[in-house]
């Protein structure tokens, strides 16, 4: 099985992709909020860095709040569309692949 998602893989270009997934209406989440809920997760994780950076001597609870809203806004659409049951093996291959590094950084 992984020899052949890997083959379909190589096989398909990501503007095929995103073509297929806009166009199909049985899939879970437009492709564009799972381009965009991590990028602007990220924005907020970096946000929270930098609120708790200037807050050494009486840290408050707001740099919690973005660092999980963040975390959640970048993790959610990619394990709903990795757990989506209308996902192709590429599709979910991909999401997958996004959650790890999401989850790594």
């Amino acid at each position: 099985m992984t020899t052949n998602v890997l083959a379909r893989l190589s096989e398909v270009s990501p503007r095929q992709v995103l073509t297929r997934s806009v166009t199909d209406p049985g899939r879970f989440l437009p492709p564009v909020t799972v381009v965009v809920c991590p990028a602007l997760g990220a924005v907020l994780l970096v946000a929270s860095y930098h609120h708790a950076a200037g807050l050494a001597d009486r840290p408050d609870q707001m740099q919690f709040a973005l660092y999980w809203v963040g975390f959640m806004l970048g993790m959610l659409p990619l394990a709903a569309l990795a757990c989506s049951s209308r996902a192709d093996e590429v599709t979910r291959l991909l999401a997958l692949t996004g959650v790890g590094v999401w989850d790594a950084s």
